[in-house]
């Protein structure tokens, strides 16, 4: 994805996010029909969204349109949420962005990239369970299409992980994996690369680092 949109795409959704919180928070103290205005303005940018992206088939401005009239629709759902003015179908419609959050929380890149248009460039990352909450899963990067498939091993808590190792590389992607060995200082594992070859890497985990992360995308 290109850096500038991903960028635009992280700080325009969270904004969103919070607006709509403070919308929601605020709607009694404004008059309901006031809602008429940028509710419109979502619209007319939805449509141009539409337009660009599947009759002019304009990719770059399209996924910004598309992006705009996402986020427009998310800060708008807080207050439609409090807003009794506006009729059930349209409430119902701008209070139905608010389920795009869950799926925020739980795979942000996904929904950057479905918001930003670039969906279509989306791959669900590889992901082998080792034993128990240990798990190998494959490096990806949302900012640059990756040549070599490199993988972590990280020790899942929850919503969190504790990556143990980085930059682990088969020389190809992987079928399958097994796990040999497991200890505080040895790692040991054994792959089938996609050649239908066995590949085994031994390394030194930092087991006992502190480095517990927030779940990346899925």
């Amino acid at each position: 994805m290109d850096p500038i949109l991903l960028v635009f795409t992280i700080c325009l959704y969270i904004l969103s996010m919070v607006v709509s919180l403070l919308l929601g928070m605020t709607a009694k103290r404004l008059t309901g029909s006031s809602i008429r205005f940028p509710a419109a303005v979502h619209f007319t940018l939805l449509f141009l969204a539409i337009s660009f992206l599947f009759i002019l088939k304009t990719g770059p401005i399209g996924n910004y349109l598309l992006l705009l009239a996402v986020c427009t629709g998310t800060a708008l759902s807080g207050w439609a949420l409090r807003n009794e003015w506006i009729r059930k179908p349209l409430r119902f419609y701008l209070i139905a962005w608010l389920l795009l959050i869950p799926v925020f929380l739980w795979s942000p890149s996904r929904i950057f990239y479905a918001i930003s248009g670039n969906y279509a460039h989306f791959k669900p990352e590889q992901q082998f369970n080792l034993q128990s909450n240990y798990y190998l899963v494959e490096q990806q990067s949302m900012l640059q299409e990756q040549k070599i498939t490199k993988y972590k091993v990280i020790r899942k808590f929850g919503i969190y992980n504790k990556t143990l190792a980085r930059d682990i590389d088969f020389g190809n992607r992987l079928v399958e994996v097994k796990l040999i060995e497991l200890r505080d200082d040895t790692l040991i594992l054994e792959g089938l690369r996609a050649d239908q070859t066995l590949h085994r890497i031994g390394i030194r985990p930092g087991m006992k680092k502190n480095t517990i992360t927030k779940k990346p995308s899925a």
